[in-house]
């Protein structure tokens, strides 16, 4: 079934995807500006904030992936990240709608517990969502959106398996053992190592 999107205030029929490199790439700037502001203001440690800018990295590209010209999925590349969900190739999708609906998955996900970040991210979502169906029809930008939520919730799946709170918890518990000053060298006196478990985590 054709579509009327409605681009640059023309209104043409729409039997298949455009290309994501038509579509602008401010959204993605958009929600990775998010997450660093949710990671500023939470406070979250340098290892632990690498970490949550790589999800959104991945989930990014992830809920695009499908609609950029011979792009491939990081799934089979990245350890142990299943495969993504298919697109119905009979019919259309919105690219910014999708990583709407993939972000407002991860993002609260990746910062559990924080009413905060749900406000922040509820509120771009509704933004990008409401703007591209002043461009798109809105059975292109539902099912994208739908698209997208189901590509995050893959990714959280994926996320929970990592072993990174289990690294938290026992690094909260850490003491330098006596006697061994070169099992962690401080760099500022009277503080505490940083997530000394770290490297305990899947890359």
């Amino acid at each position: 079934m054709l579509a009327l999107p409605r681009r640059g205030g023309a209104v043409a029929l729409q039997a298949k995807s455009f290309p994501a490199a038509e579509l602008s790439g401010t959204p993605d700037a958009e929600w990775a500006q998010r997450v660093y502001k949710r990671v500023f203001a939470e406070k979250v440690s340098a290892p632990a904030g690498g970490r949550l800018y790589a999800y959104a990295g991945i989930a990014m590209h992830e809920a695009v992936v499908p609609g950029i010209e011979g792009g491939k999925s990081l799934s089979g590349q990245v350890t142990d990240l299943p495969a993504m969900p298919a697109i119905d190739e009979t019919l259309a999708y919105d690219w910014i709608a999708s990583l709407a609906g993939t972000m407002s998955v991860v993002v609260p996900g990746i910062f559990p517990g924080s009413a905060d970040t749900q406000t922040a991210v509820q509120l771009l979502r509704d933004q990008q969502v409401n703007a591209r169906k002043r461009e798109v029809d809105a059975d292109i930008v539902d099912r994208s959106v739908a698209y997208g939520e189901s590509v995050g919730k893959l990714i959280m799946d994926w996320e929970a398996k990592d072993n990174a709170k289990e690294a938290h918890d026992k690094g909260t518990a850490y003491v330098i053992p006596a006697g061994q000053l070169d099992a962690y060298v401080l760099t500022t006196a009277n503080t505490k190592p940083v997530e000394p478990f770290w490297g305990t985590v899947r890359v």
